[in-house]
């Protein structure tokens, strides 16, 4: 496909030429992707249920950030993002690694989300309905 069917700009198409995609792509090693990748998708979660169940939840979009609730559409929107940045982290790993050297990274960086999550979300939720 010619370059000018991709819609990419000269600057971006010079530096791929010049170095392929990595050097458009800071390069980052594919551990710490999968393991960035793993702790989104785990944060993704509490938000997207508590925006399909149509209850507020803390965001970081809420007053103060973090802390106060969010209507179910900043929590879908939060979600939404989180979720998506799971997908391209993940994505940018797979290409630079086989998928095997990757699981061990990916799970821990959902454990430690998941503990973090619940450390941090368990004492504003205790007492709400």
């Amino acid at each position: 496909m010619p370059p000018e069917a991709t819609g990419a700009s000269s600057s971006a198409r010079a530096a791929r030429a010049a170095g392929g995609h990595d050097a458009v792509i800071p390069r980052i090693s594919p551990a710490a992707l999968a393991t960035l990748a793993g702790a989104l998708a785990v944060n993704a979660l509490p938000h997207g249920t508590a925006a399909a169940r149509g209850r507020p939840f803390p965001s970081p979009f809420a007053d103060p950030p973090g802390r106060g609730m969010s209507p179910p559409a900043h929590n879908a929107a939060w979600s939404a993002i989180n979720a998506a940045g799971a997908v391209a982290c993940g994505a940018l790993a797979l290409r630079r690694d086989d998928a095997r050297d990757l699981a061990v990274p990916a799970a821990a960086g959902a454990a430690v989300m998941a503990v973090v999550v619940a450390a941090w979300f368990g004492p504003l939720l205790r007492h709400r309905p």
